[in-house]
């Protein structure tokens, strides 16, 4: 091997180290934005099945923290708090997005350090899909799948508590404003739901039936 291409290897290697590096910074942000959509979805759930007592322990949170002589108007905080849930929704999606992209190119990298240095190098690509046990399995569907459905169904079912008349008000759509403004929220939260399903469940069927078909017989489920 010439100079020129321990140079090329040498930068190759460390690209991949500070890719794995940026993959694990994800994976903590990925984690770190799923326990605080729980810890929403918590408070939404407490809000949903006792609304007189989470009045009643926001209302008293509120006047101790910014001195209020009288308790807030609520249906401001409940927008804010579906307003956060769907930010913390849509970041969790790229966050989890953001890990499985960087697992593919670091697959990729793999196979081109293999060619140089054996086959033995393939610790994030080859080795670790290989190896898979049923509760990786398990664990996979759980975040992708069970988990983004759980949250479809807890914003559906406080949606409808938001909503005067719900279903539909007979005769009249003369909602509050901030009844309009947490249904555009929910609608935010679901379209970002189908979305990431599409993404990790769907997106790589039809980007496989778009390849020739001698590509897809030698290509491995990830």
């Amino acid at each position: 091997m010439s100079v020129m291409d321990d140079e090329k290897l040498t930068l190759l290697h460390e690209h991949y180290r500070d890719t794995c590096g940026g993959m694990a910074e994800q994976r903590n942000k990925r984690d770190r934005y799923f326990y605080l959509v729980l810890l929403v979805l918590a408070i939404a759930l407490f809000d949903f099945t006792a609304p007189q007592g989470f009045a009643a322990v926001i209302g008293d949170v509120l006047k101790d923290q910014f001195g209020l002589s009288v308790p807030p108007d609520l249906a401001y905080v409940r927008s804010l708090l579906w307003f956060l849930l769907l930010g913390l929704t849509v970041r969790y999606g790229q966050a989890a997005l953001g890990v499985e992209r960087l697992y593919l190119y670091l697959k990729d990298l793999e196979v081109v350090l293999a060619a140089s240095v054996g086959a033995g190098f393939q610790r994030e690509g080859e080795a670790y899909r290989t190896y898979d046990p049923l509760f990786i399995s398990w664990a996979h569907y759980l975040y992708t799948l069970v988990f983004p459905i759980v949250l479809a169904c807890v914003a559906i079912a406080w949606m409808s508590r938001q909503i005067p008349g719900w279903p539909w008000p007979v005769g009249s759509i003369s909602w509050p404003a901030a009844a309009w403004v947490n249904l555009t929220i929910t609608v935010g939260i679901l379209a970002s739901i189908i979305m990431y399903l599409d993404a990790f469940h769907l997106y790589d069927r039809r980007r496989e039936d778009k390849q020739p078909k001698r590509r897809r017989k030698d290509r491995k489920p990830i």
